[in-house]
């Protein structure tokens, strides 16, 4: 969960309030000027109810206008903002993604790219050759050895039992012993706005999130009493 400034919620009360996106490839930021069209799309969980076991990766579909030259397989940070007209909160990151696949129209002059964050990364064989060395291991160092091959950080949120361990993998993917080890956990990894590594519990979900709210994230009530979900 990322930490909003009073501002933020103050203008997330108003509902006057628009939404402002940017993103940066590279050393280059695009704003409105240049961004057609923006949308990410991310889960906790995997499928349309909560399931274990899954390694979920989020996708942004980004157009832009006359963008420039923007190199293959570039890094694209994706942040947003609230404004009324009269004051802008402060820019919140919303996900670090990856071009995977572009289409240009020179006839518009845009460029479509479809990204997805570094969970791909987990797509690789976790034995890389003549790599054996002794198992079972256990779960956090093979946690570990995985977020160093997909250069990303554990979030810190994260708690693996350090009793839990993984026997020799064969040539299974990264992505599928993460699933073993969130199977294992009861819960899902995915790649936090930050870019982190992350495994969400069911159990380890804020009590706040058993609880209906509106669109601004007050609580919906009955007779005074917040409802259940």
């Amino acid at each position: 969960m990322q930490t909003t400034s009073a501002l933020w919620k103050t203008l997330l009360q108003d509902k006057t309030h628009w939404k402002e996106q940017k993103i940066s490839i590279g050393q280059t930021e695009y704003d409105k000027e240049k961004i057609v069209s923006l949308s990410v799309s991310a889960a906790l969980f995997g499928g349309r109810v909560a399931t274990v076991g899954s390694c979920v990766s989020a996708q942004l579909s980004l157009v832009l206008w006359n963008p420039g030259s923007i190199p293959r397989n570039a890094e694209v940070k994706a942040y947003t903002r609230l404004s009324n007209g009269t004051q802008s909160s402060e820019w919140l990151q919303v996900g670090v993604f990856y071009i995977d696949t572009r289409d240009i129209d020179p006839d518009a002059n845009t460029i479509t790219l479809s990204c997805y964050d570094a969970m791909l990364k987990a797509e690789q064989t976790f034995l890389m050759e003549g790599d054996t060395g002794e198992w079972p291991r256990t779960q956090q160092a093979v946690v570990n050895a995985i977020c160093t091959r997909m250069g990303v950080e554990l979030d810190s949120r994260t708690v693996i039992n350090s009793t839990y361990m993984v026997e020799y993998p064969n040539d299974y993917t990264m992505r599928e012993i993460l699933g073993y080890i969130a199977a294992a956990h009861g819960g899902c990894w995915i790649i936090t706005p930050a870019g982190k590594l992350r495994l969400v519990t069911l159990g380890g979900l804020p009590a706040e999130t058993n609880y209906l709210v509106d669109e601004y994230g007050d609580a919906i009530t009955m007779g005074g009493v917040r409802i259940l979900v």
